[in-house]
């Protein structure tokens, strides 16, 4: 994650596999501050859950966002990277909590918009999910990211429910949920607002199931970008 991040809370609920035993690791007891960067005692926490079930995470995992995290609105703080938040390679994850992913994406709409520089094209994702499995995201809202706001690859068996998008009618390429390579998705009960497509559905994703999503801003559900590959 990024730096001068602001958190409320934010804990990490492990759920073992093998039992109906719960451990807590509050980011909260690592010592951090409000308004302070997070990176640290988040990275800290989720190894420490991880290792309760032995490496790497062989249990199932719960990420508990209560609060809004926040970028910096600079896009040279993230260094080229192209996400802010990363799950990878995680199989039975839960994201959840009712918290906010606010990416602060204002300043990098506007240079984007003045320049149109074709080279500026390197802008963090709000969350990315590489490689996910047997998952499940919901009751979480991703808020003014820079550049898509849930990006999905190589995913299967994902759920979203319940989960907000929104940014302002004209931030550009602001795709809400954006899949990539991916199968059996889900996503129901959410609202997208955002200045590009609601869901947009990209190369090698199959078996797509959206229901009771309202779109709005935005350029509803698109397919397409299927011949560049």
């Amino acid at each position: 994650m990024g730096k001068n991040l602001s958190i409320a809370t934010i804990s990490l609920l492990l759920v073992l596999a093998s039992t109906n035993a719960q451990q807590v690791f509050d980011v909260k007891s690592y010592g951090v501050q409000p308004n302070a960067d997070i990176t640290w005692a988040l990275t800290k926490a989720w190894k420490a859950a991880c290792a309760v079930t032995g490496s790497p995470c062989k249990g199932a995992i719960e990420f508990n966002l209560q609060g809004t995290p926040q970028t910096p609105s600079e896009v040279a703080s993230f260094n080229g990277k192209d996400g802010w938040v990363i799950f990878e390679r995680i199989d039975g994850l839960t994201v959840s909590g009712g918290g906010v992913f606010d990416g602060k994406g204002q300043q990098a709409w506007q240079k984007y918009e003045c320049d149109k520089d074709k080279n500026y094209n390197v802008l963090p994702i709000n969350i990315r999910f590489n490689y996910v499995t047997n998952s499940i995201v919901q009751d979480i809202t991703s808020k003014d990211s820079k550049f898509f706001h849930i990006n999905l690859l190589e995913c299967k068996k994902l759920q979203f429910q319940h989960v907000t998008v929104t940014a302002l009618a004209n931030s550009p390429n602001t795709d809400g949920i954006h899949t990539g390579r991916s199968s059996q998705i889900t996503i129901t009960n959410s609202n997208i607002g955002t200045g590009d497509d609601c869901i947009s559905i990209a190369d090698g994703t199959q078996d797509v199931i959206a229901n009771q999503v309202t779109c709005g801003p935005g350029h509803g559900i698109s397919i397409g970008s299927l011949g560049k590959y």
